[in-house]
């Protein structure tokens, strides 16, 4: 044992493949390749067997706490400092938490919101359909009188005779109607007026 110094040995841990030299004549080592790879089976049974040893080590006092630190550069924090940090994670948690209520509150919201504007726009639909309704009626009850005062006038008319109207139908329909609507009521009572005279 006095000549004995793993300092030396290597840091990587290798599987060694071997080829058979025949019955009684041993084997003989063909290649190598690490084993320093995530999920490798052989490492994991020495990682837990190397936990179990420290382990040992750290119970029987070969080993000390410190030393483990040190060796294998672990970030130590201090008891204060753990205390603050642990207090620095709690109020974000807190307010992790009041951040997702009010995203909850936000998103009802968004969902309300978007309720109202759906029944706006079906009723603005409704509004717009009633209102190209009630158009459509008014050009109906447009072109009725229209016909209604073609008809009078041509009544009131003697044969020959040109009416010249101020306003330019095709420019002014509405306007055009009630001009045409208030000469008739004029004959009209013009005609009744002599009506009278003559009773």
């Amino acid at each position: 044992m006095a000549h004995f110094d793993p300092s030396g040995f290597a840091s990587d841990i290798y599987a060694v493949e071997v080829q058979g030299l025949g019955r009684g004549r041993g084997v003989k080592v063909v290649g190598q390749h690490s084993i320093l790879q995530r999920g490798d089976a052989t490492l994991e049974m020495i990682k837990d067997r190397i936990l179990e040893l420290s382990g040992v080590l750290l119970e029987s006092g070969c080993l000390k706490p410190e030393e483990v630190v040190s060796r294998l550069k672990i970030k130590m924090v201090e008891p204060t400092e753990a205390r603050r940090l642990a207090g620095e994670v709690e109020d974000l948690e807190v307010e992790l938490e009041e951040v997702k209520g009010e995203s909850g509150r936000w998103r009802q919201k968004v969902v309300t919101i978007e309720v109202t504007l759906k029944d706006v726009n079906t009723q603005y639909a409704g509004a717009l359909r009633q209102l190209r309704e009630k158009e459509s009626e008014l050009v109906n009850m447009y072109e009725e009188i229209g016909d209604m005062v073609d008809s009078v006038e041509d009544a009131l008319t003697t044969s020959g005779e040109m009416r010249v109207w101020s306003v330019d139908e095709a420019e002014d329909p509405v306007q055009a109607l009630k001009e045409r609507i208030g000469n008739l009521i004029r004959e009209f009572e013009s005609l009744a007026a002599e009506a009278e005279k003559n009773e």
